[in-house]
């Protein structure tokens, strides 16, 4: 597995709070740790990237090919620049709408600000419950499950682009990453509180 993809699991799984309560007084069910699981990682999440669509100036047409061959954009050209305009099975992967930020914005190299877009690169979803160990007393319960991490097709693409790496050498797959939550018994049902 790749640094960045541990980090970002790693977060989701960790960013717990105290907020939800399985309203049971009796044992916690792989059905009420699921939901609140869900609830307190706020899955479904993703990983985002981002897209060039269009910079001035500049063909990006060989780095912009693999999405087209995923059916994710098409291409057009304006002179010596290439522009991408997404396909309704790519605006499926899209986060908000393109952009120009003339402050921060990533620049080409004539100082034209280019036109961007974030991505999903990764999907994340919860699993399954795998497991509920209830301790002495049952005031406390570890719970373990997983997550599991989908790439999508502009990940798939990006690795044709050399943007990205898949894991090992080839392209993305689905990864399941194993987590556990802590959940603690009070007078109104179970919390979980890490």
């Amino acid at each position: 597995m790749t640094t960045r993809h541990n980090r970002v699991m790693h977060a989701i799984a960790l960013g717990v709070t105290v907020v939800a309560v399985v309203s049971c007084e009796g044992n916690l069910t792989r059905a009420d740790a699921e939901r609140v699981i869900r609830e307190q990682l706020k899955l479904p999440q993703h990983e985002e990237g981002r897209l060039v669509l269009f910079a001035r100036g500049h063909n990006l047409s060989r780095f912009q090919e693999p999405f087209q061959d995923e059916g994710l954009l098409t291409l057009t050209f304006e002179g010596e620049s290439s522009r991408a305009s997404l396909t309704a099975k790519g605006k499926r992967y899209t986060i908000g709408d393109a952009y120009v930020d003339n402050g921060d914005a990533r620049r080409t190299d004539t100082g034209a600000p280019q036109e961007e877009i974030k991505i999903k690169l990764f999907e994340i979803e919860f699993g399954e419950i795998t497991g509920i160990a209830v301790s002495e007393g049952s005031a406390t319960a570890q719970v373990d499950y997983t997550l599991v991490r989908t790439p999508t097709p502009f990940a798939i693409a990006q690795v044709k682009t050399g943007e990205i790496r898949g894991e090992g050498t080839g392209i993305p797959t689905e990864s399941r990453v194993a987590s556990h939550a802590e959940f603690k018994k009070y007078d109104d049902g179970w919390r979980m509180v890490r």
